[in-house]
């Protein structure tokens, strides 16, 4: 997001917070206590011209790798495609058969394909129907409950 701001906003002053720097383990602004909130102002710093341009250009970046997906490693955003995620899925359906759907997404959430890297279940589900749908897993409901495995 910070990349898309610094693009539409470069002639802005913009002014961050880096979460990295703060040593916690949260992902959104609304897991901090409220006290929190007050502390995190003497963090905020005011990005550079130069900052702003290096933010700038790496959206460009990412946005002329056109891909379907983007993760962020070590601070730096990846764009990959779908078949990338595919090809993990199938190579994990092969070892584990039939298997739950909510078990199976459960476990790629706790065991991400790119270590680190969790997406939401919709995600994970997303590309799981994706499969189905060119035909390359099946998806069946047992006593309720949806079930996946390789055709």
């Amino acid at each position: 997001m910070l990349l898309l701001i610094c693009y539409l906003y470069s002639d802005k002053e913009i002014s961050v917070i880096f979460g990295e720097e703060l040593n916690w383990h949260i992902t959104t602004i609304d897991a901090i206590a409220e006290k929190e909130i007050l502390k995190l102002e003497k963090r905020e710093r005011v990005l550079s011209k130069s900052q702003k341009e290096e933010y700038c250009n790496e959206w460009i970046e990412i946005v002329n790798d056109n891909e379907e997906l983007r993760y962020m490693i070590n601070g730096k955003v990846v764009s990959c495609n779908y078949d990338y995620f595919s090809n993990k899925i199938i190579e994990i359906l092969e070892s584990t058969g039939k298997i739950s759907l909510n078990k199976f997404v459960t476990d790629l959430m706790i065991k991400p394909i790119i270590p680190n890297v969790v997406y939401s279940d919709w995600v994970y589900i997303f590309l799981i129907e994706k499969l189905e749908k060119r035909g390359k897993i099946k998806i069946e409901i047992i006593n309720n409950e949806k079930y996946v495995e390789l055709r």
